[in-house]
């Protein structure tokens, strides 16, 4: 399991596809999904209304996420993953990210009166 988590992240490049997005660039992406995710469930625990904004943002970056998520497969099957080694590899990496988003909230805790803002910001990092 170590050794495919290791893997995913070692496979950094651009992947020989059709696809617009890079491997990295998908990477980057998932991460800001996540971040987006955990900073609407910090806020929603602290009594500031999110899921609204948040499913419009989900709804509008559906394409980018679809994208996203074919060019981590398609890295997944180049490298000879099955499908068991693809679902675990995919949840390690879900698991790293919303760790990494929850190490930034400790840090920097998100502006849940401004969380549109957030959301925007995340929008203009991401490669669609």
């Amino acid at each position: 399991m170590k050794k495919l988590f290791f893997t995913f992240f070692g496979l950094m490049g651009v992947c020989q596809s059709v696809l617009s997005m890079s491997f990295d660039e998908a990477l980057l992406n998932h991460l800001y999904f996540e971040h987006a995710s955990v900073s609407a469930e910090y806020c929603e625990r602290n009594r500031f209304p999110t899921q609204a904004a948040m499913a419009g943002w989900q709804l509008k970056h559906q394409a980018t996420r679809r994208e996203m998520l074919k060019v981590i497969q398609l890295r997944m099957v180049e490298r000879g993953l099955n499908k068991k080694e693809q679902e675990v590899l995919l949840a390690k990496a879900v698991e790293a990210h919303r760790n990494d988003a929850q190490k930034h909230n400790a840090k920097k805790l998100p502006n849940c009166q401004k969380f549109d803002l957030q959301l925007k910001m995340y929008s203009d990092l991401m490669v669609h």
